[in-house]
């Protein structure tokens, strides 16, 4: 398994715990176990289409896939969460704009932006290390 896809996977998942547990109370009282819940699936929903991301840049190590993995992560985020947000609500249907939706929309925009944050610093981190690389060559 390549390092990278778990060390990234690892920091979007702890961040997306961290907000969790941050927004767990809140939840408790705005729509009490349902709330919990809620959040729950919405995390869920949002961490999945990340971890794909980073298993995409894992087999796709080139420099130039960064900006396709940003991409294909933004549409897939937005798929998974409207078709899982879709099927939730169909399947829950005690759950509110404060049980659920608030939380989906919490969460996507925390692992859009961290997953884009991670995105652009292993690209940036490849590319320092490929000019350090070719002035090692130079030299």
């Amino acid at each position: 398994m390549n390092q990278s896809f778990v060390r990234q996977s690892g920091l979007l998942t702890l961040a997306v715990f961290a907000l969790w547990a941050v927004l767990a109370y809140p939840a408790i009282l705005l729509a009490g176990t349902r709330g919990v819940e809620g959040l729950s699936i919405a995390a869920l929903l949002c961490l999945m289409p990340g971890w794909l991301v980073f298993g995409f840049l894992a087999l796709n190590p080139s420099p130039n896939q960064q900006a396709l993995a940003v991409l294909f992560g933004t549409v897939l985020r937005l798929f998974v969460v409207v078709l899982g947000m879709w099927v939730v609500m169909s399947i829950r249907r005690d759950f509110t704009l404060m049980s659920f939706q608030v939380w989906i929309a919490v969460f996507y925009l925390e692992t859009l932006a961290v997953e884009t944050h991670l995105v652009v610093k292993q690209a940036s981190t490849s590319a320092e290390n490929r000019v350090v690389e070719s002035n090692g060559e130079a030299a």
